[in-house]
Parts: C-alpha cells; structure tokens; sequence
C-alpha cells in the first residue's frame, strides 16, 4: 500500500479515537439498562405485572417485552428481546467513536492530498537546488 496513504489513515484514526460527541455518547451510555428498566414496568404475557416476578420467570418477560411481546402475542420472544439488547450494546460500544465512516474516509483523503502535496512540494524545492548545483553557481555549492 502506498506510503503517504497509510500515513493519513494513521494519522486520521489517531486524531478520531480521542473524539467524542457528549450528547451522542450520554444517549447511548446506559441504553440497555434503560431498556430493562423499562420493560421491568410493563405486564408479561400473561398479564402479570413484571415487577411481580422473579428469577428466570422475569428474565424472560422482560426479554419478550424487549422483543416486542411474546411469540404467542405476535412479537419476537425472548429471542427478539437478546437482539434487541446485543443492538444497544453495540451501540453503546460504537457510540464514543462519533463519527461516521463516510467522515472517516473524507478526512483521510484530505490528509491524504496534503501530505502529497507536501512531498511534490518538497522534491520540487529539492530538485531545483540539484539542478542550480550542478550548473556551478558558487553561491549555492560552497565553491
């Protein structure tokens, strides 16, 4: 891969890891234990107020509340409901990077051609003192 790339990209990810939206970030931190709390309010399937039960009864309620209801009420089950919780916890691990691929991709590509730039501008300004050197000019060679 080319030198000069893999340096923005570096220097990009660098900059963007020590980035991170407050407001975005305080959304997400918590968002499954808001979920549970929650769902801990509502009634199982069966009508019964979730805060009444206990132990894998209640674990499963309000699983089935996170998956939209019990299968047998049309939602997703507890099954529904693990999904729903891995999706917040991927959002609360991905929620301090707060910042897009897309605007990712732009920035390395700005870095990018800046740090082309600079080398063109460097071998342009390296080149014109070879060629004046060796054209004998006394003030540029020492001699």
């Amino acid at each position: 891969m080319e030198p000069l790339f893999v340096r923005a990209v570096s220097e990009v990810l660098d900059e963007s890891s020590g980035r991170v939206a407050g407001s975005e970030r305080d959304h997400f931190l918590g968002l499954q234990k808001g979920m549970i709390l929650d769902a801990s309010r509502k009634n199982s399937g069966t009508g019964t107020p979730i805060s009444e039960l206990r132990g894998v009864a209640l674990e499963d309620a309000i699983l089935a509340v996170l998956g939209g209801g019990s299968k047998i009420n049309g939602g997703k089950g507890t099954a529904g409901g693990q999904t729903a919780l891995r999706r917040a916890q991927a959002a609360e691990l991905l929620a301090p990077l707060a910042i897009s691929l897309a605007d990712i991709a732009a920035l390395i590509g700005i870095r990018y051609l800046k740090l082309v730039r600079a080398q063109k501008k460097s071998n342009r300004a390296g080149s014109g003192i070879d060629s004046l050197t060796s054209r004998g000019h006394s003030s540029l060679s020492g001699g």
